[in-house]
C-alpha cells in the first residue's frame, strides 16, 4: 500500500527544490549587481529574501515545509535546539534547500570570482 503522506511530503520537498532554484535565479537577476562580489552581501540578501518569503511567514505554508522538507531538522542541526516557531523551522529548511542547490554554488562562485577580480585591479 502506498503511503499517501510520503507522496505528499515528496511533492512538498520537490516544490522546495524548485523554489530554491527560482530564488537563486532571482538573486542573480535582481541583486547580483548590488553585491560587488562580497559573499557576505550575498548571504545577507538571501536572508532578507527568505525573511519576506510567503512560504516562511505564512503559518500554513511554513507548516507544509516542516512536514515535507527533507531539511525540516535544519534548525535543530544548525542551532542545537528545537525551533521556537514553525516559521523558524521553515526559514532554515528553505535556506538549506537554497544553499544545497547547484545553482547557489554557481552564484556563490561567480560572486567570489567577481571579488577576486576586484581585489586584483
Amino acid at each position: 500500500m502506498t503511503d499517501l503522506r510520503k507522496l505528499h511530503a515528496d511533492a512538498i520537498d520537490r516544490a522546495c527544490d524548485v523554489e530554491a532554484v527560482e530564488l537563486v535565479q532571482m538573486l542573480r537577476d535582481d541583486y547580483a549587481g548590488l553585491m560587488d562580489g562580497d559573499e557576505m552581501d550575498l548571504m545577507d540578501t538571501l536572508h532578507e529574501v527568505l525573511d519576506s518569503h510567503n512560504w516562511v511567514f505564512l503559518t500554513g505554508q511554513a507548516e507544509a515545509i516542516r512536514y515535507g522538507s527533507r531539511f525540516s531538522e535544519a534548525y535543530f542541526e544548525q542551532i542545537g535546539e528545537q525551533p521556537p516557531t514553525v516559521e523558524a523551522c521553515a526559514y532554515m529548511a528553505l535556506q538549506t534547500h537554497v544553499l544545497e542547490s547547484d545553482e547557489w554554488g554557481e552564484l556563490f562562485e561567480d560572486c567570489r570570482t567577481k571579488a577576486e577580480k576586484g581585489a586584483s585591479e
